[in-house]
């Protein structure tokens, strides 16, 4: 009887070393691993809600957005622009005038979870629409913005990014 009581001591015991063993390897991961954040970047809402028109769910649509009628007209320029930066800025760099749309959105969840990126996306498409520019752009001005965008491109590009997409036109 009494090496059965020792028997089942020297299973908790040995259980509980183990477990205060992967307790401890555990948090030594997470020390050198930190999660990443609950709530990731996200593009906060601006204008008065519901007040997008019908030719900005129209472009919307084009550009295979499934826009909501709760989007206010700032919300809605502040993406038909960042599409339309977006594009140019992978043309720009790479050639490419039909970059795959995953590979888009990602530079496009890039520029609109950045503060300042998002700002001078407000700004430059703000003063398109008042000189009367199409949505093509042309010739993106390099400057820090630009560069920023571009290093993510640039990166994202070598990690698969695009040529995922150059292989399946192939």
């Amino acid at each position: 009887m009494s090496s059965i009581v020792i028997g089942i001591l020297v299973a908790v015991l040995v259980w509980l070393f183990l477990r205060v063993k992967r307790m401890r390897a555990l948090q030594r991961r997470r020390a050198r691993d930190p999660a990443p954040a609950d709530n990731p970047g996200t593009m906060p809402r601006i204008g008065v809600q519901g007040s997008v028109t019908k030719d900005q769910l129209r472009r919307l649509k084009e550009f295979h957005f499934e826009p909501s009628r709760h989007w206010s007209k700032e919300e809605a320029d502040l993406i038909l622009d960042s599409v339309a930066y977006v594009r140019a800025a992978i043309f720009q760099l790479t050639g490419d005038r039909d970059a795959p749309e995953e590979f888009q959105n990602k530079v496009l969840a890039f520029i609109l979870t950045n503060d300042s990126l998002r700002e001078y996306i407000i700004s430059w498409g703000q003063n398109r629409r008042s000189k009367g520019y199409s949505d093509e752009p042309g010739e993106l001005v390099r400057n820090e913005h630009f560069e920023r965008v571009a290093a993510f491109i640039t990166s994202n590009a070598r990690d698969g990014g695009e040529r995922e997409g150059e292989q399946g036109r192939k």
